[in-house]
């Protein structure tokens, strides 16, 4: 593997992991608190503005994430032993025997992207409500939390139902083919 493959390979992780769900969390963040970034005087007007919180919200959410998913699964297993999880250092050890696994990246990456995007954007969904109720406010913004709630719920089945189950199939047809 080349350099530049390597390196590609680990930018679409990434980018897919940590800076896509980051430009999302800093969409919601805007939409339901707008106000914060002026308070802290932080400006989304430039590209390196946005990019630099996009990364800061991506990596600090997506850790909690992250948390999180390994708590749900622990319990998941407790209940149902079936459901598997993509085995993410299989990654590591086909590139280790020199077998090219940007499919299984780009797959597993949209596993990853879709799960943080789904728990990062519920979070945030659940903190907004949080935030009216606690301030007394009794008018909630019903179409911003039917919005929040909707990206979060298509996130967990696009996440769980969808790219779960397709990153465990190809990493096994990729053992039998290797």
């Amino acid at each position: 593997m080349s350099e530049v493959e390597g390196l590609a390979k680990f930018g679409l992780f990434l980018f897919l992991a940590f800076i896509l769900p980051g430009m999302i969390y800093v969409g919601f963040i805007v939409l339901y608190f707008p106000q914060v970034f002026n308070y802290l005087g932080w400006d989304l007007s430039s590209w390196v503005g946005f990019l630099g919180l996009t990364v800061f919200f991506g990596l600090t959410i997506t850790s909690i994430c992250f948390a999180l998913e390994n708590l749900l699964y622990y319990a998941i297993e407790k209940l149902w032993k079936k459901l598997e999880r993509p085995e993410v250092i299989k990654l590591g050890i086909f590139e280790a025997k020199n077998k090219s696994t940007f499919y299984l990246n780009q797959v597993v990456g949209q596993y990853i992207c879709h799960f943080n995007i789904f728990m990062g954007v519920l979070l945030l969904t659940l903190f907004f409500l949080y935030s009216c109720i606690s301030g007394g406010i009794l008018f909630i913004d019903a179409l911003k939390l039917i919005f929040g709630i909707t990206i979060s719920v298509v996130n967990f089945y696009l996440s769980f139902g969808v790219f779960r189950r397709w990153s465990v199939e190809a990493i096994k047809r990729y053992e039998k083919e290797c």
